[in-house]
């Protein structure tokens, strides 16, 4: 649930469900309201500061994704070992090397801290052999859009088709279907929109890495989405890694290239709803 100083003035609970979702929903691990590092990430960070100058929800979750961004200035194989989201913006401060599992955990982290609705899913190649990540991402709850909507803090986008935000189903689907040429990626704070056809976008050159870039290999890894089933990002699964899908019992996989595609992706189980309670 939101905080009381939280920008977000709304809270919200699970809406009727399928017996499907519901039991996606009975086995996620959520992280309680109350948990004193959510507090410590929260104040420590200066979260409310960062977001405040968003006009809405959707300025708000592009200032978070910029702000998780801009704390990582070294990019490629990890110099330390850490799940832990205030461990890792810690070491981001005295010069460490992380990449894309660690900014999704500061993101989903950062945004549970402000009272969103979030998580993080581990995305794989269809022609990659074992069940590791190749990419992570997070998704949260639009209580203005009322649905799931993907955000990448690693390339620092979220998705749009037809003037709707995507969840990372709908972007697989739309990736690999005949809507590819109507997706958008919404880039930076300023949301500027780039077609796919301008893959790829160069970002940042990092010493000992290269060119950080949005391309098409990049998103082809929507082809397998695991949704973590876990937003414990500070310390709770320390022993674990989003990465690696077998260190997660009970995590949700499903595999976009080998499967129909379900006309609304709010039939799936990841997609339950949540309702607004007003007071």
């Amino acid at each position: 649930m939101p905080h009381a100083k939280c920008p977000i003035e709304t809270r919200w609970t699970p809406a009727p469900r399928t017996a499907e979702q519901r039991a996606f929903v009975d086995a996620f691990d959520f992280e309680p309201a109350g948990e004193p590092r959510l507090a410590e990430l929260r104040a420590r960070h200066a979260l409310e500061q960062v977001v405040a100058p968003g006009r809405d929800e959707l300025e708000r979750l592009r200032l978070l994704s910029d702000w998780t961004y801009e704390r990582f200035r070294k990019f490629g194989r990890p110099s330390l070992k850490t799940e832990d989201a205030l461990e890792i913006l810690e070491a981001c401060a005295a010069g460490h090397t992380f990449y894309c599992a660690h900014y999704a955990i500061v993101m989903c982290a950062a945004a549970t801290a402000l009272g969103w609705h979030a998580r993080v899913l581990s995305l794989r190649r269809a022609d990659y052999p074992d069940r590791v990540s190749n990419h992570n991402i997070v998704e949260l709850w639009s209580g203005t859009l009322g649905k799931w909507v993907l955000w990448d803090p690693t390339l620092n986008f979220c998705l749009e088709a037809g003037g709707t935000l995507l969840n990372a189903y709908e972007a697989a689907r739309a990736w690999f279907g005949p809507e590819r040429e109507n997706l958008r990626f919404l880039i930076g704070p300023d949301a500027t929109p780039r077609a796919p056809g301008e893959l790829p976008i160069r970002y940042r050159h990092y010493e000992g890495f290269g060119w950080q870039a949005l391309a098409e290999r990049g998103v082809s890894s929507f082809a397998c989405l695991a949704y973590v089933p876990s937003n414990r990002l500070l310390g709770t699964y320390r022993e674990r890694t989003i990465e690696h899908w077998d260190e997660w019992p009970g995590i949700h996989v499903v595999e976009t290239a080998k499967t129909a595609w379900a006309a609304d992706a709010a039939a799936l189980e990841p997609y339950y709803p949540l309702c607004r309670v007003e007071g």
